[in-house]
């Protein structure tokens, strides 16, 4: 399969009918939605997608994504990458289509395009699998105590007591009448 850019909406329908498949990059600083959780928003998301239907007639998409994401520590504040390797199994669904027991006991997960004719975008569905894989809390895998030792431990009490201001201070001004 050969790389390319990726178109930015499909026909998910169409697609699956006639099993295509693409491979491309696509380009983080798009993704608008990941950014806030990001120091860095740029580089290149690899994606590869497969679109088919199944024995039981679900449209899916198979694919995989891989990238490396550059988060913030949150223990020691500073830039680290974060290597993310997903494979997804989605059905493409309706918002209005009935649900039956069945659609529950599929081993894909479910996306939901709003109507039947509506195309897919890619950049979504592939921002929307990015957010969903990013850790609760970043962090390196080993411990941050060095950074720590030398700018927060080096920190005396009375420095720390210090600065802090009491936050009801202005209320000793005022008086009760």
């Amino acid at each position: 399969m050969v790389k390319q850019v990726l178109p930015n909406r499909v026909d998910p329908w169409q697609f699956a009918s006639k099993g295509k498949q693409l491979a491309g990059k696509v380009a983080i600083d798009n993704m608008t939605r990941l950014h806030q959780s990001l120091v860095q928003p740029q580089g290149g998301v690899d994606v590869s997608l497969h679109f088919g239907i199944d024995a039981k007639g679900i449209h899916y998409i198979k694919g995989h994504i891989t990238t490396t994401l550059i988060l913030e520590c949150q223990r020691c504040l500073l830039a680290m990458p974060w290597f993310v390797d997903i494979n997804l199994l989605l059905a493409i669904m309706t918002s209005d289509r009935q649900s039956n027991e069945d659609d529950f006991d599929t081993p894909y997960d479910i996306y939901i395009v709003e109507k039947a004719n509506e195309n897919l975008s890619l950049l979504d569905l592939v921002e929307d699998e990015l957010i969903l894989a990013l850790p609760i809390v970043s962090k390196h895998d080993y411990p941050c105590s060095d950074f720590l030792k030398k700018n927060v431990v080096n920190m005396t009490s009375t420095q720390r007591h210090s600065k802090q201001v009491h936050p009801f201070a202005i209320l000793k001004d005022y008086k009760i009448k």
